[in-house]
């Protein structure tokens, strides 16, 4: 059986610029496309054949649900993704300069991705043999710094 790999994280629409090559003080408009690290990893490794999960919590809001059929469309594992109310979803403004050096504005301060609590991942989730990847979110102190650690252990 194909072992999964759990991708904890976080989640958020990225705003890239249409104008390419300028500050974000200088662009007047943008692309919404779904992002976040762990997001994109569960994504590569569905693509490839491998069986991936998003273990996450997305805001029951319009960007959400965006983020839930691109996953879901890449063919990645959602059932363990909790929907909620009490946030929204994290946004991330990001600009490309001639080096290609990016310059990124967060809008996470209330993201529903941090809230995920312990208490809401069940250890009876995981299977021998199963991987986990995480990113430098369980840097950030939120709940979600603890949930990284109880999926760690």
């Amino acid at each position: 059986m194909l072992k999964r790999v759990f991708c904890i994280g976080e989640t958020l629409i990225d705003f890239i610029p249409v104008q390419k090559e300028k500050s974000l003080k200088e662009v007047t408009s943008f692309e919404r496309l779904a992002g976040g690290a762990p997001m994109n990893v569960a994504i590569a490794i569905a693509k490839y054949g491998g069986n991936s999960v998003m273990l996450t919590k997305i805001a029951n809001d319009s960007f959400g649900d965006y983020l839930v059929d691109v996953l879901e469309g890449n063919g990645v594992d959602t059932s363990y993704i909790i929907r909620c109310n009490e946030g929204e979803t994290g946004l991330a403004f990001v600009s490309v300069d001639k080096l290609g050096d990016r310059d990124f504005s967060f809008y996470r301060k209330n993201s529903a991705d941090l809230l995920l609590l312990p208490n809401e991942v069940k250890v009876e989730w995981f299977d021998k043999g199963d991987l986990l990847h995480f990113c430098s979110v369980d840097l950030v102190e939120s709940p979600m710094k603890q949930t990284h650690i109880k999926v760690i252990d």
